[in-house]
């Protein structure tokens, strides 16, 4: 993968994650602790330690945080490699919809039982399947605005091929 495709989906990954955060911030200050939603995903990292933390706590909650945006960067990431700047747009919808279909079945039916509780345990259905659609569109147009590059990294993306 050339440096220039990974620029386009770190760009566009930043792009998921700022809608996403907004999302799960929106339903945090619903449940009236904005913060624990991303106490819930740092429970990936942090296993039990993350448990029962419903304000800001730094290690957890910035944990929490640091893995939503390394997590939405490699969804970024994965959809430049597979629906690359070259493609058309109906092939990056299908391709964020995959990935975003894939990260909800993985939260709602792997990792539960693996890390429960996590994020899949503290929202409700329809929040997850809400947050998970965000996600896909953030995703389409983060690589609809980081596509727009200029003639030399189109050049070096057409090399790397």
């Amino acid at each position: 993968m050339s440096p220039a495709l990974i620029h386009v989906g770190v760009r566009a990954g930043l792009i998921a994650a700022s809608a996403t955060a907004g999302a799960l911030l929106a339903f945090g200050l619903r449940l009236g602790t904005p913060v624990r939603p991303f106490n819930a995903v740092a429970r990936l990292a942090l296993g039990a330690e993350a448990d029962g933390v419903w304000g800001f706590v730094p290690v957890v909650t910035l944990s929490g945080v640091s893995i939503h945006v390394l997590l939405s960067i490699l969804l970024g990431v994965t959809l430049a490699w597979l629906a690359p700047p070259q493609s058309r747009i109906a092939r990056r919808v299908g391709v964020a919809a995959l990935l975003a279909t894939t990260a909800y079945l993985l939260d709602v039916y792997l990792l539960p039982r693996l890390l429960r509780p996590g994020l899949a345990a503290l929202l409700a259905l329809p929040q997850l399947v809400l947050f998970y659609l965000v996600l896909a569109i953030a995703l389409v147009l983060g690589t609809r605005n980081a596509f727009r590059f200029d003639d030399r990294d189109r050049r070096t993306i057409d090399e790397a091929r």
